[in-house]
């Protein structure tokens, strides 16, 4: 991998931003562009189809690929309009977001009009490495025949049903001492902590997904993205709300490498402290049963509704500016 993985710029920079993935209206990414955006046209179409790639989806200009079978099918997406001092800095943001090893710029029309629009297009020679068509329920069929791909991130199963299920199964819980416990009924000891450890793991994949999709996909973009999560007024509101205890906790396999302190006031300390939680369950060098287990019930129990919070927020947030920058709809 190219240790450069920030996209070039697209060549002409006062064309508008055709979004069909992360940056559309109402999903995660399109919070990035708030402080850039003149107004949006919503929805509009190019011609192409989408495949997907680790759930992320890809578009094909199935016209210049003469991929056989493709041809009449659309792509519906929003056509972003930047302010004209700022487009140097839009499109910056965007090439920051997106790692060159999946996209690049391309110039594309219009469905039924002449204009120009710059695109993330697939890269023709990288197109049927790890694709897989995407799923059913992102394709409908317009009056002409013609299939129209939309792909929209409310249904992913990660955010739709994985993160209510492990609240669910906390809820399901015993209490034991007033306190929020994991622990199964008839259930040992150590199934408790394999449980707990499995269950952690999970979630921690559904709080990187987020990343993702809020953050960035380059390598680079976990630090900022603990940051930028670390000063989010509805994570410090959440902490404020569910996290009621104070500890420390070090690097099991480099335990000079610490402490990592979990208290309220230092929210981006309390992503590290969650963050290694994670990390010493995966690793070598656990601690002591009782400790494991009291560490990852407790964390658990606070990081799945904080980060639940964190997510419902960040949603509202993209779909209130959809509605703000919205101006007119494309025919």
């Amino acid at each position: 991998m190219s240790k450069n993985t920030r996209l070039e710029l697209p060549q002409d920079r006062s064309l508008p931003f055709f979004s069909y993935g992360i940056f559309k209206p109402g999903e995660l990414g399109f919070l990035q562009l708030k402080d850039v955006i003149d107004y949006v046209v919503y929805p509009c179409e190019v011609a192409g189809y989408l495949l997907d790639r680790d759930t992320l989806p890809i578009y094909v200009n199935s016209q210049k690929n003469g991929i056989s079978g493709k041809g009449r099918e659309r792509v519906s997406g929003a056509l972003i309009y930047f302010c004209p001092e700022k487009r140097e800095e839009a499109y910056e943001k965007i090439s920051r977001f997106e790692p060159q090893e999946h996209y690049e710029w391309k110039t594309v029309k219009l469905c039924n009009k002449s204009s120009d629009t710059n695109i993330l297009q697939g890269i023709d020679e990288e197109i049927e490495k790890g694709t897989i068509e995407v799923e059913e329920k992102f394709i409908t069929e317009n009056d002409a025949g013609e299939k129209v791909y939309s792909w929209d991130s409310s249904t992913d199963p990660y955010f739709s049903q994985g993160l209510p299920y492990i609240k669910k199964c906390i809820k399901m819980c015993k209490q034991i001492s007033g306190k929020a416990s994991f622990m199964p009924i008839q259930s040992s000891e150590v199934q408790t902590l394999f449980h707990l450890q499995m269950f952690y793991m999970f979630l921690w994949v559904i709080i990187e997904r987020y990343f993702t999709y809020r953050y960035g996909l380059t390598r680079k973009a976990t630090q900022p993205a603990f940051e930028d999560m670390s000063k989010d007024p509805a994570f410090i509101r959440a902490l404020e709300e569910h996290l009621q205890r104070e500890d420390t906790l070090f690097k099991a396999s480099q335990p000079s490498n610490g402490p990592f302190i979990l208290n309220k006031d230092n929210p981006f300390g309390c992503l590290k402290y969650y963050k290694e939680a994670r990390n010493n369950t995966v690793h070598r060098g656990k601690s002591s049963f009782d400790r494991d287990k009291d560490i990852l019930e407790k964390s658990l129990y606070e990081l799945s509704f904080i980060f639940s919070e964190v997510y419902d927020d960040a949603k509202r947030q993209s779909q209130t500016m959809a509605c703000q920058f919205l101006r007119e709809i494309c025919s």
